[in-house]
């Protein structure tokens, strides 16, 4: 990544400027990594649960909601049990528990998910139902789908969150080279320089670079900048540099790089 721009000579007056595209890295780093790690990671998450339950239940992704949401209430009988594995309490078991009910003079067939002390063959359990369809049902106290519900919610809100953070970065950038192509060109002094500790890019820290310029009274903007290879300071305290500001805003502004234009 080049250096800094300190001629503001080096800036083309004319507008807008065409501006070469600065990388994502250099413009909303924590945005991008968090963004994309969210996304990546609800999106692998969310397709194994998705495998997963369509294994377990292939006739519903979220039955436990259906039923919930209108259910019905019969007395059914144990056909069989299956238990998965122990807990750490051995007289606790996650099982699969098949039943038969009759509803209606028909006869139904279904199977839920538990955790705790299984049931016994043959006896006799309350069955909750959803009344559109009563194919979809479970045994009281336990699951009609292997996964629970609010996982799923968990993982579809991760995998959103990192989406919103991509657009929030996208948007950022659109931003900046708004005012890179349109801003008004100015004369900066450097008020600051620290490296941000909590954002590393090959091993690297990026510095934050704050300063004052002229705008309709004193204004300060805070700019982002990543080193090439050798991780010095790119400027210094009272430093003059170029700045670039929208006249109608000029809370929107930036440094220039070298390679900007």
């Amino acid at each position: 990544m080049p250096g800094l721009a300190r001629d503001i000579r080096s800036i083309p007056e004319g507008r807008p400027r065409k501006v070469k595209r600065r990388r994502r890295w250099h413009c909303t780093p924590g945005l991008w990594i968090g963004g994309w790690a969210l996304f990546l990671l609800g999106l692998g998450v969310l397709t194994v649960l998705v495998t997963l339950q369509a294994y377990s239940r292939p006739d519903s992704l979220l039955p436990d909601r259906l039923i919930s949401g209108k259910q019905g209430e019969v007395v059914g009988k144990v056909i069989s049990l299956d238990l998965a594995a122990p807990t750490e309490n051995a007289h606790h078991y996650l099982f699969r528990v098949d039943y038969f009910f009759q509803l209606d003079g028909m006869n139904y067939r279904g199977f839920s998910y538990g955790l705790g002390k299984p049931f016994e063959e043959r006896e006799a359990v309350t069955v909750h139902y959803d009344i559109s369809n009563p194919k979809i049902s479970r045994v009281a106290g336990t699951r009609a789908a292997l996964i629970p519900s609010f996982v799923f919610v968990l993982v579809l809100l991760l995998f959103l969150l990192g989406i919103a953070l991509l657009i929030v970065g996208q948007l950022r950038i659109w931003s900046l080279t708004k005012v890179l192509a349109k801003g008004i060109i100015g004369e900066g002094v450097v008020i600051g320089v620290g490296q941000h500790k909590l954002v590393a890019l090959n091993g690297q820290h990026p510095w934050l670079i704050t300063y004052h310029f002229k705008a309709d009274g004193t204004r300060s903007g805070r700019s982002i900048y990543y080193p090439s290879k050798v991780n010095t300071a790119p400027c210094e305290e009272g430093e003059l540099i170029p700045v670039l500001f929208l006249r109608d805003d000029p809370e929107q502004n930036t440094i220039v790089l070298r390679d900007d234009f």
